[in-house]
Protein backbone atom coordinates (compact mmCIF):
# COMPACT_ATOMS: atom_id res chain seq x y z
CA UNK A 1 0.00 0.00 0.00
CA UNK A 2 1.40 3.35 -1.05
CA UNK A 3 1.25 6.45 1.16
CA UNK A 4 0.97 9.98 -0.19
CA UNK A 5 2.92 12.69 1.60
CA UNK A 6 1.95 16.36 1.22
CA UNK A 7 4.24 19.28 1.69
CA UNK A 8 3.30 22.69 3.12
CA UNK A 9 3.08 24.15 -0.40
CA UNK A 10 0.44 21.63 -1.34
CA UNK A 11 -2.01 22.85 1.38
CA UNK A 12 -4.19 25.60 -0.07
CA UNK A 13 -6.53 27.97 1.81
CA UNK A 14 -10.26 27.71 1.24
CA UNK A 15 -11.08 30.22 -1.53
CA UNK A 16 -13.77 32.88 -1.40
CA UNK A 17 -15.50 31.33 -4.40
CA UNK A 18 -15.50 27.56 -4.20
CA UNK A 19 -16.04 27.24 -7.97
CA UNK A 20 -12.93 29.19 -9.00
CA UNK A 21 -9.38 28.08 -8.40
CA UNK A 22 -6.43 30.19 -7.38
CA UNK A 23 -3.67 31.58 -9.56
CA UNK A 24 -1.91 28.24 -9.60
CA UNK A 25 -4.70 26.66 -11.57
CA UNK A 26 -6.13 24.55 -8.80
CA UNK A 27 -9.83 23.96 -9.07
CA UNK A 28 -12.15 23.29 -6.13
CA UNK A 29 -15.51 21.69 -6.34
CA UNK A 30 -18.52 23.32 -4.68
CA UNK A 31 -19.83 22.12 -1.34
CA UNK A 32 -22.85 19.90 -1.88
CA UNK A 33 -25.83 19.69 0.46
CA UNK A 34 -24.87 16.12 1.33
CA UNK A 35 -21.59 17.19 2.92
CA UNK A 36 -21.61 17.86 6.64
CA UNK A 37 -19.52 20.91 7.50
CA UNK A 38 -19.27 22.08 11.13
CA UNK A 39 -17.84 25.49 11.93
CA UNK A 40 -16.90 26.85 15.32
CA UNK A 41 -19.25 29.72 16.33
CA UNK A 42 -17.81 32.97 17.63
CA UNK A 43 -18.17 32.95 21.39
CA UNK A 44 -16.10 35.88 22.55
CA UNK A 45 -18.21 38.97 23.26
CA UNK A 46 -15.27 41.37 23.26
CA UNK A 47 -14.23 40.12 19.83
CA UNK A 48 -17.72 40.81 18.52
CA UNK A 49 -17.73 44.32 20.00
CA UNK A 50 -14.26 44.98 18.59
CA UNK A 51 -15.35 43.83 15.16
CA UNK A 52 -18.41 46.08 15.34
CA UNK A 53 -16.29 49.08 16.27
CA UNK A 54 -13.94 48.37 13.38
CA UNK A 55 -16.88 48.35 10.98
CA UNK A 56 -18.12 51.72 12.31
CA UNK A 57 -14.63 53.23 12.07
CA UNK A 58 -14.26 52.11 8.49
CA UNK A 59 -17.47 53.91 7.50
CA UNK A 60 -17.00 57.22 9.34
CA UNK A 61 -14.14 59.45 10.36
CA UNK A 62 -12.78 59.75 13.89
CA UNK A 63 -14.62 63.00 14.70
CA UNK A 64 -18.03 61.61 13.81
CA UNK A 65 -17.25 58.46 15.74
CA UNK A 66 -16.48 60.45 18.92
CA UNK A 67 -19.70 62.48 18.51
CA UNK A 68 -21.69 59.26 18.18
CA UNK A 69 -20.22 57.84 21.41
CA UNK A 70 -20.89 61.08 23.33
CA UNK A 71 -24.47 61.30 22.05
CA UNK A 72 -25.13 57.69 23.08
CA UNK A 73 -23.79 58.30 26.59
CA UNK A 74 -25.89 61.45 26.94
CA UNK A 75 -29.07 59.62 25.96
CA UNK A 76 -28.27 56.81 28.40
CA UNK A 77 -27.67 59.07 31.42
CA UNK A 78 -30.74 61.16 30.61
CA UNK A 79 -32.88 58.02 30.55
CA UNK A 80 -31.46 56.80 33.88
CA UNK A 81 -31.97 60.19 35.55
CA UNK A 82 -35.58 60.37 34.37
CA UNK A 83 -36.76 56.83 35.07
CA UNK A 84 -34.54 55.49 37.85
CA UNK A 85 -36.14 54.95 41.29
CA UNK A 86 -36.37 58.06 43.42
CA UNK A 87 -34.22 56.52 46.11
CA UNK A 88 -31.24 55.86 43.86
CA UNK A 89 -29.51 57.74 41.08
CA UNK A 90 -32.18 60.37 40.46
CA UNK A 91 -32.09 61.37 44.14
CA UNK A 92 -28.30 61.62 44.06
CA UNK A 93 -28.42 63.77 40.93
CA UNK A 94 -30.90 66.17 42.54
CA UNK A 95 -28.70 66.45 45.61
CA UNK A 96 -25.70 67.13 43.39
CA UNK A 97 -27.54 70.02 41.75
CA UNK A 98 -28.95 71.30 45.11
CA UNK A 99 -32.52 70.48 44.03
CA UNK A 100 -35.35 70.16 46.54
CA UNK A 101 -36.61 66.84 47.82
CA UNK A 102 -39.81 65.45 46.38
CA UNK A 103 -42.79 64.93 48.75
CA UNK A 104 -42.24 61.16 48.72
CA UNK A 105 -38.60 61.62 49.75
CA UNK A 106 -39.56 63.97 52.60
CA UNK A 107 -42.12 61.42 53.79
CA UNK A 108 -39.54 58.62 53.69
CA UNK A 109 -36.98 60.66 55.62
CA UNK A 110 -39.65 61.56 58.17
CA UNK A 111 -40.54 57.91 58.76
CA UNK A 112 -36.88 56.92 59.01
CA UNK A 113 -36.37 59.66 61.61
CA UNK A 114 -39.31 58.42 63.66
CA UNK A 115 -37.71 55.00 63.87
CA UNK A 116 -34.63 56.58 65.48
CA UNK A 117 -36.11 59.39 67.59
CA UNK A 118 -39.86 59.21 68.23
CA UNK A 119 -41.17 62.02 70.45
CA UNK A 120 -44.86 61.30 69.94
CA UNK A 121 -45.47 60.62 73.64
CA UNK A 122 -43.85 63.95 74.61
CA UNK A 123 -46.02 65.83 72.13
CA UNK A 124 -49.18 64.17 73.44
CA UNK A 125 -48.32 65.25 76.98
CA UNK A 126 -47.61 68.82 75.87
CA UNK A 127 -50.79 69.02 73.80
CA UNK A 128 -52.81 67.84 76.79
CA UNK A 129 -51.40 70.70 78.91
CA UNK A 130 -51.68 73.52 76.38
CA UNK A 131 -54.84 75.51 75.74
CA UNK A 132 -54.13 76.12 72.07
CA UNK A 133 -52.81 73.06 70.23
CA UNK A 134 -52.54 75.03 66.96
CA UNK A 135 -50.03 77.48 68.44
CA UNK A 136 -48.05 74.64 70.01
CA UNK A 137 -47.67 72.85 66.67
CA UNK A 138 -46.87 76.10 64.88
CA UNK A 139 -44.14 77.05 67.37
CA UNK A 140 -42.61 73.59 67.25
CA UNK A 141 -42.40 73.64 63.46
CA UNK A 142 -40.62 76.98 63.65
CA UNK A 143 -38.08 75.45 66.05
CA UNK A 144 -37.40 72.78 63.44
CA UNK A 145 -36.63 75.44 60.87
CA UNK A 146 -39.91 75.39 58.94
CA UNK A 147 -41.97 78.44 58.02
CA UNK A 148 -45.61 77.55 58.77
CA UNK A 149 -48.21 79.16 56.55
CA UNK A 150 -51.69 79.92 57.84
CA UNK A 151 -54.69 79.58 55.55
CA UNK A 152 -58.39 79.95 56.28
CA UNK A 153 -60.90 77.28 55.23
CA UNK A 154 -64.67 77.24 55.51
CA UNK A 155 -65.86 73.64 55.84
CA UNK A 156 -69.52 72.84 56.25
CA UNK A 157 -70.44 71.28 59.60
CA UNK A 158 -73.75 70.76 61.35
CA UNK A 159 -74.24 71.96 64.92
CA UNK A 160 -76.21 70.39 67.75
CA UNK A 161 -79.55 71.90 68.74
CA UNK A 162 -81.14 69.37 71.06
CA UNK A 163 -80.36 65.74 71.76
CA UNK A 164 -82.33 63.18 73.74
CA UNK A 165 -82.19 59.45 74.31
CA UNK A 166 -84.79 57.31 76.02
CA UNK A 167 -85.28 53.60 76.49
CA UNK A 168 -88.92 52.49 76.58
CA UNK A 169 -90.62 49.40 77.86
CA UNK A 170 -93.97 49.48 76.12
CA UNK A 171 -94.92 53.13 76.75
CA UNK A 172 -92.95 53.63 79.96
CA UNK A 173 -89.49 55.28 80.04
CA UNK A 174 -87.08 53.01 81.92
CA UNK A 175 -83.80 54.82 81.16
CA UNK A 176 -82.81 58.35 80.07
CA UNK A 177 -79.07 59.16 80.21
CA UNK A 178 -77.59 62.61 80.64
CA UNK A 179 -76.53 64.45 77.50
CA UNK A 180 -73.67 66.25 79.20
CA UNK A 181 -71.12 65.08 81.75
CA UNK A 182 -71.30 66.40 85.32
CA UNK A 183 -67.80 67.84 84.96
CA UNK A 184 -66.40 71.37 84.93
CA UNK A 185 -65.68 73.13 81.60
CA UNK A 186 -68.07 70.93 79.60
CA UNK A 187 -70.18 73.29 77.48
CA UNK A 188 -71.68 71.02 74.80
CA UNK A 189 -74.00 68.06 74.85
CA UNK A 190 -72.98 64.75 73.38
CA UNK A 191 -72.99 65.10 69.61
CA UNK A 192 -71.50 63.46 66.53
CA UNK A 193 -70.62 65.78 63.70
CA UNK A 194 -72.28 64.99 60.34
CA UNK A 195 -74.95 62.90 62.03
CA UNK A 196 -78.40 63.09 60.47
CA UNK A 197 -81.19 65.20 61.94
CA UNK A 198 -84.51 63.60 62.88
CA UNK A 199 -86.48 61.46 65.33
CA UNK A 200 -86.33 57.69 65.55
CA UNK A 201 -88.18 55.15 67.64
CA UNK A 202 -87.36 51.50 67.08
CA UNK A 203 -86.23 48.29 68.68
CA UNK A 204 -82.49 47.85 69.15
CA UNK A 205 -79.95 45.05 68.83
CA UNK A 206 -76.38 44.78 70.09
CA UNK A 207 -73.91 44.45 67.18
CA UNK A 208 -70.53 44.50 68.95
CA UNK A 209 -68.10 46.63 66.84
CA UNK A 210 -70.46 46.76 63.86
CA UNK A 211 -67.77 45.25 61.67
CA UNK A 212 -68.42 43.09 58.64
CA UNK A 213 -67.38 40.03 60.63
CA UNK A 214 -69.87 40.88 63.39
CA UNK A 215 -72.74 41.22 60.92
CA UNK A 216 -71.84 38.02 59.08
CA UNK A 217 -71.82 36.15 62.41
CA UNK A 218 -75.25 37.53 63.36
CA UNK A 219 -76.70 36.60 59.99
CA UNK A 220 -75.20 33.13 60.33
CA UNK A 221 -76.93 32.79 63.71
CA UNK A 222 -80.16 34.13 62.16
CA UNK A 223 -80.35 37.18 64.43
CA UNK A 224 -82.90 39.70 63.21
CA UNK A 225 -81.09 43.02 62.58
CA UNK A 226 -83.20 44.52 59.79
CA UNK A 227 -84.83 47.90 60.55
CA UNK A 228 -83.48 48.13 64.11
CA UNK A 229 -81.21 50.53 65.97
CA UNK A 230 -77.76 48.97 66.07
CA UNK A 231 -75.74 49.38 69.28
CA UNK A 232 -72.05 49.68 68.36
CA UNK A 233 -69.20 49.85 70.80
CA UNK A 234 -66.21 52.08 70.05
CA UNK A 235 -62.98 50.52 68.86
CA UNK A 236 -61.30 48.76 65.91
CA UNK A 237 -63.18 50.78 63.28
CA UNK A 238 -63.70 54.48 62.70
CA UNK A 239 -67.21 55.64 63.68
CA UNK A 240 -68.04 56.51 60.07
CA UNK A 241 -67.16 52.98 58.95
CA UNK A 242 -69.39 51.53 61.65
CA UNK A 243 -72.32 53.57 60.38
CA UNK A 244 -71.58 52.59 56.81
CA UNK A 245 -71.64 48.89 57.73
CA UNK A 246 -74.81 49.34 59.76
CA UNK A 247 -76.54 51.06 56.85
CA UNK A 248 -75.43 48.27 54.54
CA UNK A 249 -77.01 45.67 56.83
CA UNK A 250 -80.34 47.45 57.13
CA UNK A 251 -80.17 49.44 60.37
CA UNK A 252 -82.60 52.28 60.99
CA UNK A 253 -80.13 54.09 63.27
CA UNK A 254 -76.90 53.63 65.22
CA UNK A 255 -76.02 54.31 68.84
CA UNK A 256 -72.28 54.41 69.68
CA UNK A 257 -71.06 53.84 73.21
CA UNK A 258 -67.83 53.35 75.16
CA UNK A 259 -66.99 50.00 76.70
CA UNK A 260 -64.65 49.46 79.65
CA UNK A 261 -62.64 46.92 77.66
CA UNK A 262 -61.46 49.71 75.37
CA UNK A 263 -60.00 51.78 78.22
CA UNK A 264 -56.79 49.76 78.39
CA UNK A 265 -55.10 49.58 81.79
CA UNK A 266 -56.62 52.79 83.20
CA UNK A 267 -59.71 51.20 84.72
CA UNK A 268 -61.15 50.95 88.19
CA UNK A 269 -60.55 47.19 88.09
CA UNK A 270 -56.82 47.96 88.03
CA UNK A 271 -57.10 50.29 91.03
CA UNK A 272 -57.36 53.65 89.21
CA UNK A 273 -59.86 56.27 90.30
CA UNK A 274 -62.23 57.92 87.88
CA UNK A 275 -61.58 61.38 86.50
CA UNK A 276 -61.09 64.02 87.96
CA UNK A 277 -59.69 62.03 90.88
CA UNK A 278 -57.75 59.69 88.61
CA UNK A 279 -57.12 58.71 84.97
CA UNK A 280 -60.02 56.25 84.66
CA UNK A 281 -62.96 57.24 82.46
CA UNK A 282 -65.97 58.78 84.26
CA UNK A 283 -69.18 56.80 84.33
CA UNK A 284 -71.13 59.45 82.43
CA UNK A 285 -68.41 60.22 79.86
CA UNK A 286 -69.66 60.84 76.31
CA UNK A 287 -67.28 60.60 73.39
CA UNK A 288 -67.61 63.33 70.73
CA UNK A 289 -66.66 62.30 67.25
CA UNK A 290 -67.52 62.50 63.58
CA UNK A 291 -69.51 59.92 61.66
CA UNK A 292 -68.38 61.13 58.24
CA UNK A 293 -67.58 58.35 55.80
CA UNK A 294 -63.85 59.04 55.92
CA UNK A 295 -62.98 56.05 53.75
CA UNK A 296 -65.01 57.54 50.86
CA UNK A 297 -64.57 61.31 51.17
CA UNK A 298 -61.67 63.20 52.72
CA UNK A 299 -62.26 66.58 54.30
CA UNK A 300 -65.45 68.53 53.78
CA UNK A 301 -68.10 66.19 52.31
CA UNK A 302 -69.85 69.11 50.58
CA UNK A 303 -66.70 69.91 48.56
CA UNK A 304 -65.39 66.48 47.48
CA UNK A 305 -62.05 66.67 45.72
CA UNK A 306 -61.43 70.38 46.30
CA UNK A 307 -60.86 72.66 49.28
CA UNK A 308 -63.47 74.99 50.77
CA UNK A 309 -61.04 77.90 50.92
CA UNK A 310 -63.53 80.78 50.60
CA UNK A 311 -67.03 81.31 52.03
CA UNK A 312 -69.06 81.35 48.81
CA UNK A 313 -67.58 78.21 47.28
CA UNK A 314 -69.93 75.90 45.38
CA UNK A 315 -71.06 72.99 47.52
CA UNK A 316 -72.96 69.78 47.13
CA UNK A 317 -76.10 69.15 49.18
CA UNK A 318 -75.19 67.81 52.67
CA UNK A 319 -77.78 65.01 52.45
Amino acid sequence: MSETVYSADDIQPFPEDSLIGDARGHTYSSISDSENISRRPRSYTMSSIRSGLEIVRNHMDRKKFVYLILASLSIYFAFVAAFAPRTSLSRDLRRFHSARFSPSEVYRIYLDTLLVDNKASDHLDNLARTENSFLYIKDYLRKLGFTPKEEDFYPWTNEPVRQALRVFNESRTIYEPRQREALPNVSQDGFHSYSKNGKLKSRFVYCNYCSREDYELMLKKQIDIEGKIHLCRYGRLAPGNKLKNAELYGSSGVLLFNHDDEDGTFTTLNGYKRYPDGPARPMDAIQRDTVRYGSDIFGDPTTPGYASNYPGIEREAPD
